[in-house]
């Protein structure tokens, strides 16, 4: 049986899965157990009564992959034509 290093969502600390850590049961995010205790991160498993508050289910925080689709959606582009208006725009100002 191997040990396998999960991500967390808010802070990128790799903690591994034989630790403390969270799932959040509506989303599915995972967080060390620091941002856990912060944002009041509750397994499925947890039976004390509180409500979690996920920061990501409470859009307190975006994960930045949805804050991208939307961003792009409201300016009507895709990612490369932003992708290559970006490179354009860099190699511009290297030209000064």
């Amino acid at each position: 049986m191997g040990v396998d290093f999960i991500t967390c969502v808010v802070c990128s600390y790799n903690f591994p899965d034989c630790g403390d850590y969270a799932r959040c049961a509506k989303c599915e995010s995972y967080f060390c157990s620091q941002c856990m205790e912060k944002y009041t991160i509750l397994d499925e498993d947890d039976d004390s009564g509180k409500e979690s508050t996920c920061p990501f289910c409470t859009l307190e925080m975006v994960e930045p992959e949805k804050l991208l689709a939307f961003a792009l959606k409201q300016l009507k582009v895709t990612q490369e034509q932003l992708e290559e208006s970006y490179r354009a725009a860099h190699k511009k100002g290297k030209k000064k």
